[in-house]
């Protein structure tokens, strides 16, 4: 397999290229910067290839060339609200019109699969079923931010144009994702709390949430591992997939865990004087897995304690970590 993944500098982006070349396959790298990591073993099945998303189209011929077997497609912007305030047209740009340039691509290059990351913010203010969780089918998407909105948009175009093309895609909603490979790329405005947590517990301050962030907080690497599986296994039941971490965990149990590495990490929770930015003011339901979880045979993901430990050794791997503002 020859996959090419957009936004592929981006965290999610060489999550997935360091999940698919572990597992044998060439990656070809589509980003508007050179990723900042590149010392890694895994960096020998990379080629990185510079582009504006906006103007992937330009590169049907070299992807042809280049024997492109499947394509993940990760490129976005996620916006803070001065953004969303000042620059919407460029989050459009990119979300959307960059989605839709993508499957043009596609219909030229004719891969064997395509898997788009789209969000749990498509799910936006909806109401979750029964079981207290958002479902691909039941749910209403009622997306409220200009990425939630971007995110559907993308994903109805694509599946609009998938269709007219016979394309094989695959959507993923992903929920909120932490870990490996997370970096300030100028892509996303405000990183994860638990990355901001991380960073505290490194240099040795204090870190002060808000509130616990209960959520079903997912993996970078069990994140990427299963939308690699989904990307290559031959049948699936629908082209919508759901997936979350599948059990709820908070960010203070991640200063729990992150405590029993850097013994001296201080951390507390205090709403008036808190050192960790989260862009929702409220927590947000979960996701159902069951449709990925009956579709696709998968071991079981990191333990938290274990994503903390697997999160610590790759943090000290990376001492130049691009950490931008939080």
């Amino acid at each position: 397999m020859r996959v090419l993944v957009t936004g592929s500098s981006g965290f999610m982006g060489l999550a997935l290229s360091e999940a698919i070349a572990d597992a044998g396959n060439e990656v070809i790298g589509f980003d508007i910067k050179p990723p900042p990591f590149s010392d890694t073993a895994w960096m020998d099945k990379f080629t990185f290839v510079r582009g504006d998303i906006a103007e992937i189209q330009s590169f049907s011929g070299q992807f042809k060339r280049m024997g492109i077997t499947h394509i993940v497609h990760a490129a976005a912007i996620t916006p803070s609200q001065k953004r969303e305030r000042e620059a919407p047209d460029i989050v459009a740009a990119v979300n959307i019109v960059g989605a839709y340039r993508l499957m043009l691509l596609a219909a030229d290059v004719r891969p064997e699969g395509i898997v788009y990351l789209s969000s749990i913010a498509a799910y936006g203010s909806a109401a979750p079923e029964s079981n207290g969780c958002f479902d691909e089918e039941a749910t209403h998407a009622v997306p409220e931010t200009l990425y939630g909105i971007s995110k559907l948009a993308a994903e109805r175009g694509m599946q609009r144009i998938a269709k007219m093309n016979g394309l094989n895609l695959r959507v993923v909603r992903l929920g909120p994702v932490f870990g490996a490979w997370e970096h300030s790329s100028g892509a996303r405005d405000i990183l994860s709390p638990h990355f901001q947590a991380a960073q505290a517990a490194k240099s040795g301050k204090p870190c002060v949430l808000p509130r616990p962030f209960p959520a079903d907080w997912i993996y970078s690497r069990d994140a990427a591992r299963r939308i690699r599986e989904l990307l290559m296994w031959p049948s699936l039941n629908g082209d919508l997939f759901n997936l979350g971490g599948g059990a709820i965990t908070s960010v203070a149990d991640w200063c729990q865990a992150l405590a029993t590495l850097a013994h001296d990490f201080a951390w507390s929770i205090d709403a008036q004087s808190p050192t960790i930015q989260f862009p929702y003011a409220n927590d947000r339901p979960a996701l159902d897995n069951s449709r990925i979880d009956t579709s696709i045979q998968s071991g079981p993901g990191l333990t938290l304690e274990e994503a903390a430990k697997d999160y610590w050794a790759w943090l000290h791997s990376h001492s130049r970590l691009p950490v931008g503002a939080m």
